[in-house]
């Protein structure tokens, strides 16, 4: 049995107010983590519907300009740029940009965050996976090159983190999508156009067996 698999018992969640019904096996883990984490802090837990969150600060300590959630100075800087810009439509969530450990936003910007004020260790650092990248040239978060534009996929979604840069073919991107703890149960994406295969199979790049598939929980 993997380790993620284990069922944490439920007293220890309840006692670092951990415990919610619905989480699997890891999200279990993944809020343990974050209470202690934030019990180490010396933060008090957040509210959630009125009950301690052990996953959740409080508004005085996650919102600016105390920013507990986030890890570094230009994670820091670079949410609050975001929050400020937040152009074309942006959907940077409140208050689960600022109080919610788990929320897969602040992760983008834990993540990315030094990596955007820093573009030569962003070079570094992504041309150990894509040794194609010459030179990063600018990182941005929940960005889209246009929003409900039918020249692309029609609705309102974004890239979590959009990264350029050039290469040894001339210019080039990296659209990524972040999670955290989610588990891709939820609702599947409303397509009524059915734009999402039609893009998949003009593009070549799917099995065209494999399109009713992606078109199901948890790949749509």
């Amino acid at each position: 049995m993997r380790s993620t698999d284990v069922v944490i018992d439920r007293e220890i969640l309840k006692a670092h107010h951990a415990f919610v019904a619905g989480d699997n096996a890891w999200q279990q883990r993944a809020r343990l983590t974050q209470a202690l984490w934030r019990e180490r802090q010396g933060l008090p837990a957040g509210l959630h519907r009125d009950i301690p969150l052990g996953s959740r600060l409080t508004p005085a300590a996650g919102e600016p300009p105390t920013l507990a959630n986030y890890m570094s100075a230009p994670a820091k800087r670079q949410v609050e740029s975001a929050a400020a810009a937040q152009h074309n439509g942006a959907l940077l969530s409140r208050p689960r940009l600022w109080v919610d450990l788990l929320s897969s936003q602040p992760l983008c910007f834990n993540l990315f965050g030094p990596l955007a004020e820093d573009l030569d260790l962003a070079t570094a650092a992504l041309r150990l996976l894509w040794p194609h990248i010459g030179q990063v040239t600018e990182i941005k978060f929940e960005w889209s090159p246009g929003r409900g534009d039918e020249r692309y996929t029609g609705n309102r979604s974004a890239f979590d983190v959009f990264v350029a840069y050039r290469g040894d073919s001339g210019r080039g991107f990296l659209g990524i999508e972040v999670k955290c703890h989610e588990n891709l149960r939820g609702t599947v994406a409303t397509d009524p156009k059915q734009r999402y295969p039609k893009i998949a199979a003009a593009h070549g790049i799917f099995r065209e067996s494999a399109l009713p598939k992606l078109q199901t929980l948890p790949l749509r």
